[in-house]
């Protein structure tokens, strides 16, 4: 028995994708909600915190107290113009200074405005590279923002006098307001929620790969096991519920004959034919594997027997399409029958001994086991359909009985910690293994399949149902009621 650990590939963390494609879109779709009530939240915040843009504009002239130009004319010239335009930072400066604007709160006489306040909420800015100054004002209160901005150009305009002594500020624009929408739906907050869903869902997936890792490769029961792979069976929906007589899908019935063919190569080159068909926990398919493995080799001639020791679950004979057997093995143990009359032919070289519920633990004793030797004997091949050893540990008395193992290992089942242990008991049994067969073998390329067939048997019947039926025409009266009429 290896240990050497399972190497994740790139292929299997797909195929994990893929498969947790349900939780990866439901963590996806949370992620988007939760988008959506951020944004709404943020939304309802703005909403909360209206405000109003109070906006206007002033010129700079280079005038002094008598209003008279710098140049001592009383229209500008050149140089009035390029002194205002280089006074411009200045001006702004004085604007916005705490001086100004604790004149202005006082003059307005405002209660719980601070100058920071409005100097935060206060842009200027110089209009291109002339004299012009526009002012900007974020305000909860319309009438009270414009009043701020009209205080504010009134008292600049005595500052810059007794600052600069030089310098006037005329309005070209009053303030004026406009109200801001406060809440906004914030896209950028939708996407980065819905990738983070995404993405949170697909690491759970690696996760999970990582910490309970399953077989995802047959070929890793005889990399990791040193268990001979017999063949690997592909998953297959119309197999599952298919009789073993019946046509089954090409390529699973092509690999259960090169299954099967190598199973017999092996045990008569071994001078075995009696082999106990186990898993390493229920529902793996290794009462179906036993089941099909028997039709096969009795294809060929070989007189085979299907026997049910799985007292705890016996289901073998259903799987032929027989629900309650006259007799049955537990009959035959208790001597209520003989064994001809609990063994059924179900073809020309297949029999099958079947097996009704019973838990006593004496089924599994010396006094079975002698039992099974002398019906054994009689056939070329013996297949034994057992409960699962990881969970049954007991069938390992088979061991008096059988030449050898036959191992199933569903894909992407069971851990591959369970499997270990399953196929550590049957070494230590000292019964050998004959093989081991993987059943429902999947890739992600084939779920990709799968997901795109059912997407078009949707869409078709939903086309369907959208198609309507034709009504009916009226029947056209007859001539002689049309004349009564």
């Amino acid at each position: 028995m290896r240990n050497e650990k399972q190497k994740i590939r790139i292929n299997d963390i797909f195929y994990n994708i893929v498969k947790d494609k349900k939780l990866i879109a439901l963590l996806t779709l949370l992620g988007l909600v939760a988008g959506v009530v951020l944004s709404a939240l943020g939304y309802i915040r703005g909403e909360m915190t209206k405000q109003y843009k109070i906006t206007a504009s002033v010129a700079i002239s280079a005038q002094t107290e008598s209003g008279a130009f710098s140049s001592r004319f009383k229209t500008p010239n050149r140089e009035d113009f390029t002194l205002s335009q280089e006074m411009t930072d200045a001006a702004m400066y004085v604007i916005s200074g705490d001086g100004t604007l604790s004149a202005v709160i006082e003059s307005l006489d405002l209660v719980g405005v601070s100058a920071k306040s409005i100097k935060d909420n206060l842009t200027l800015t110089q209009y291109n590279t002339t004299q012009i100054i526009e002012l900007s004002l974020m305000w909860r209160s319309e009438k009270e923002g414009i009043r701020i901005l009209q205080g504010i150009t009134d008292v600049s305009d005595d500052i810059l006098l007794n600052t600069l002594k030089v310098g006037k500020l005329t309005t070209i624009n009053p303030p004026s307001a406009s109200y801001i929408f406060g809440g906004n739906i914030n896209i950028t907050t939708l996407i980065y929620a819905t990738i983070a869903g995404l993405m949170i869902g697909i690491l759970i997936s690696v996760i999970k790969l990582l910490v309970t890792p399953k077989l995802l490769r047959p070929a890793d029961m005889e990399n990791l096991f040193g268990v001979e792979l017999l063949g690997t069976i592909p998953y297959n929906g119309r197999y599952t519920d298919a009789d073993p007589f019946s046509l089954l899908p090409d390529n699973v019935n092509r690999e259960l004959k090169s299954t099967a063919n190598i199973l017999m190569n092996r045990l008569e080159q071994a001078g075995k034919n009696r082999v106990y068909v186990t898993s390493a926990m229920r529902k793996e398919g290794k009462t179906r594997m036993a089941a099909d493995l028997a039709v096969k080799i009795s294809e060929s001639g070989k007189k085979v027997l299907l026997v049910d020791c799985d007292f705890t679950n016996p289901t073998l004979s259903s799987l032929f399409g027989i629900s309650s057997p006259s007799y049955s093995l537990n009959d035959v143990y208790n001597g209520d029958c003989d064994r001809t009359d609990a063994i059924i032919q179900l073809s020309g070289c297949l029999y099958l001994l079947p097996a009704v519920l019973d838990n006593k633990a004496e089924l599994m004793g010396d006094t079975m086991m002698n039992l099974l030797n002398g019906i054994f004997k009689d056939y070329d091949y013996v297949f034994v359909d057992t409960d699962s050893i990881g969970e049954n540990p007991e069938i390992i008395r088979l061991n008096k009985a059988v030449d050898a193992a036959v191992f199933v290992a569903e894909f992407d089942s069971t851990n591959l910690s369970e499997i270990r242990n399953a196929l550590l008991q049957i070494s230590k049994s000292g019964l050998p293994t004959a093989g081991c067969v993987v059943n429902a073998a999947k890739t992600w390329r084939d779920m990709l399949r799968s997901i795109e067939k059912l997407a078009k048997t949707a869409t078709k019947k939903i086309d369907k149902r959208r198609v309507r039926k034709p009504k009916a025409a009226k029947p056209k009266p007859a001539e002689n009621e049309k004349e009564n009429k």
